[in-house]
Order: C-alpha cells, then structure tokens, then sequence
C-alpha cells in the first residue's frame, strides 16, 4: 500500500533492491484499464501505474515487534526482507508477519504475477487503492489517514467497476471496528505491564484472549467479503500493528461516506480536496475531516 510518491513499503523494498524484471506493455490489460477508466469518471487524475508486467512476484517482507509491544502502525515495525532461509527473525522473542506484496514497488507500480492471477473482484481493488495513493493530494495525508482513504476510494471505486462489489465497504468497517478495538485493549494491557501492574505472564495470557476473542469474532458465521480477508494479517503484534494502519482511522472516513449520502464521486472530492498544511499531522487531519463531516451533515 502507498505512502507518498510510493507507498512506505515500496519505498523499502527500493532501498532494499528490486529482484524482478519489468516488462512494457503496449496498453495497460484489458482489466486495469476498465478500473481507471472508472477512476477518470469519479475525479482521479491519469495514472501511469500498473502498465507494466513484472516477471516475478518481490519477495516477501518480514515486520516485527516484541512480544508485549504493539505499535501503532506498520511505520514503527522493524522490516527486512525474507531471504531463501526466510525472515531470520527469533519467533520465541519476536512476533513476525511475513507480507507478500501484491503490487510490485517501482517508481510505477507494476502488475505482479500474483496480481495477475487474483479474482477480477481483487484487482479492481488493488489497483484502485494504488492509484489513489498516487494523486497529488493523496501524498500529502499523514500514513494513517493516507491508507484509510486509499482503502475505501478502492472499495468504492471497485463497486462503480462492479455493483457486485457494493457492501465490501461496510464488511471492511466491521473489520476496522475488531481491529481497532482489539488494538486498543493490547495497547492498555502492554502499558499496564510496562507499569508494573501486570506481570508477564498475566499479560502474555491476556494477549491470548484478546486474540483468540479477535478470531472468534472475524471468522463468526456470516458472509465473506470477496476481497480481503476479514481477520488479521497474523494473530500477533506486528500483524495487528499492520492491519490498524488501514483501520484507524477508517471508521470516520466511512461517516464521512455517509454524510454525503453514499455518493462515491463526492466522497473521492472530499478525501482529495485541498487541505491546510496543519492537516500533514494525524491531529490536524482528523481536525480537517471531521469538519468535512460537520459540514455535509449540516448541509443534509
């Protein structure tokens, strides 16, 4: 997922040096171009992403955290890239996720084989996430703010693409509202051990219920959506740490979604909608977007 002219992510994997091989297509695939043509229509600018073919997928990256330390997104992870031997980290110190990227890190994303192999549902999605991260004023948004806009823009793009789609918005806020729940309850018991007020071991056995409560609740009886897994990346710290990155702030994005009457064209204005320069900060954002919300609510 993207963070400024990149995505965070990408922008490692660079630095970390790419591996595979990108090829030129003469046009973007018949499927890509379908999503941008949508994106055009809803208020994007032009993308240049996905016109190329990767030859191979990246290799994986590997995130972890100490076993009673959550942070709040996947910034504050420590991060390599996995090797034939794998992540080389010690799992009875450390949590690890292990993250197999969809679109490939290049100054352009590039079509993955992954990606090319996914559902028509999960590339439309993709592919629209990726390009909102590249419109001008995508890159300024904080990391939080940036990846849940970036998120629902692709859900709500993707359901323009397909009405199949509609309602994977709302499965995603059900998921923000596990995630983010259980990422507040692990914050209060890891700061109560820090403390002093919980052992060890009580903490480590609180933790487990909190995760175990966490996959009872996503894998509860009801429908799946068609396009992200409803349960956490990894049942740990650094998959929780990386999930509440699209999360966070995901809930009040979706009320401001709302506000406009579920209108995708105006809720992509608004997220892309020129802000003061306070509005870099998380603070200043979510000062910038709840008085967004104040304003369509008003006007309702």
């Amino acid at each position: 997922m993207q963070r400024s002219s990149t995505t965070l992510v990408s922008t490692i994997i660079l630095l970390l040096g790419c591996r595979a091989t990108d090829t030129a297509s003469p046009s973007p695939s018949p499927r890509v171009a379908e999503v941008q043509r949508i994106e055009k229509d809803l208020g994007y600018g032009s993308s240049d992403a996905f016109q190329r073919r990767a030859s191979s997928n990246d290799e994986p990256l590997c995130y972890w955290t100490e076993k009673l330390k959550l942070p709040r997104n996947y910034e504050s992870l420590r991060l390599r890239r996995s090797s034939d031997q794998g992540c080389g980290v010690d799992e009875d110190r450390y949590d690890l996720f292990r993250y197999e990227p969809e679109a490939l890190a290049r100054p352009r994303p590039a079509i993955s084989p992954s990606l090319e192999q996914a559902s028509d549902e999960r590339l439309r999605v993709v592919v629209a996430h990726e390009d909102f991260h590249r419109q001008y004023e995508a890159r300024s948004l904080p990391t939080d703010f940036e990846e849940a806009a970036a998120t629902l823009a692709g859900f709500l793009v993707a359901a323009e693409v397909a009405s199949s789609l509609r309602g994977e918005e709302r499965s995603f806020l059900e998921k923000a509202e596990l995630i983010n729940e259980a990422h507040r309850r692990l914050s209060s018991t890891y700061a109560d051990h820090r403390r002093r007020k919980l052992p060890r071991g009580d903490a480590i056995d609180a933790k487990q219920r909190i995760f175990g409560a966490l996959r009872a609740s996503c894998e509860s009886d009801k429908e799946k959506p068609q396009t992200f897994d409803p349960c956490p990346s990894a049942d740990n710290n650094a998959g929780l740490a990386f999930d509440h990155t699209y999360t966070e702030r995901y809930p009040l994005l979706f009320e401001l979604y709302l506000a406009t009457g579920r209108d995708t064209a105006k809720t992509i204005a608004l997220l892309l909608r020129p802000r003061p320069a306070s509005a870099r900060s998380s603070r200043g954002a979510e000062e910038w977007f709840r008085r967004l919300l104040h304003e369509e609510q008003a006007g309702r």
